[in-house]
């Protein structure tokens, strides 16, 4: 069974440990496993450092943690599938970065609990909205630095994955400060660089 880390321009260098398939234009680095990986910490801390190694040698498209073929046969026949779709990607995230940026609303008191199945609705309504307004300010401080955005699944505040090329960074720091002065109480901060986890595409991390 092999383990896929991530696309490749044909030919990159790979890290010891690891193997390439070649189609034309692309390949794909991997390492031969046992089975998938367990969901556990140290796994994903070791997949991530694998392919922010890979990610010195240039551009790629990291595949989602745990995605395994069965053999050599089975990847090929991937890459040949896929290979079309994935170089025009790897042509969107060259010389790209990602950012994670983090936010949080101003604290507001709690609001008493609905006593009638409209308050409920109506208030749920209410945080949709102060949720989707927050997207919309944060799109619009950091949108001029993007190539892509994309809202990240949380419980908690908001992440927004911003791609954007690797001399951007202090920009965009220097952008979520500026929106931060705004308004009391905002809270908003990055992370990264990253490898561009979330911009492989919709399919290429399924």
């Amino acid at each position: 069974m092999l383990l896929l880390y991530a696309v490749l321009p044909v030919g990159a260098m790979v890290p010891e440990g690891m193997s390439r398939v070649d189609g034309t234009d692309v390949g794909v680095a991997f390492s031969e496993v046992q089975g998938p990986p367990p969901p556990e910490q140290a796994e994903l801390v070791r997949f991530g450092e694998m392919v922010a190694r890979l990610s010195a040698t240039g551009a790629l498209l990291p595949f989602r943690f745990g995605t395994v073929v069965e053999d050599r046969e089975a990847l090929e026949g991937l890459v040949a599938e896929r290979e079309a779709e994935w170089l025009e990607r790897l042509g969107a995230v060259r010389n790209k970065v990602e950012m994670v940026v983090h936010a949080e609303r101003p604290a507001t008191p709690a609001p008493d609990p609905p006593l009638t199945g409209r308050e409920y609705v109506m208030s749920r309504v209410a945080r949709v909205r102060e949720h989707d307004q927050l997207v919309s300010a944060l799109t619009l401080a950091v949108g001029d630095l993007a190539s892509e955005l994309r809202e990240l699944r949380t419980t908690d505040g908001l992440r927004l994955a911003v791609l954007l090329p690797q001399g951007r960074v202090t920009d965009l720091c220097a952008a979520l400060d500026e929106w931060q002065a705004e308004e009391p109480g905002r809270a908003a901060w990055a992370t990264g660089p990253w490898p561009p986890f979330s911009f492989s595409s919709s399919e290429v991390a399924s």
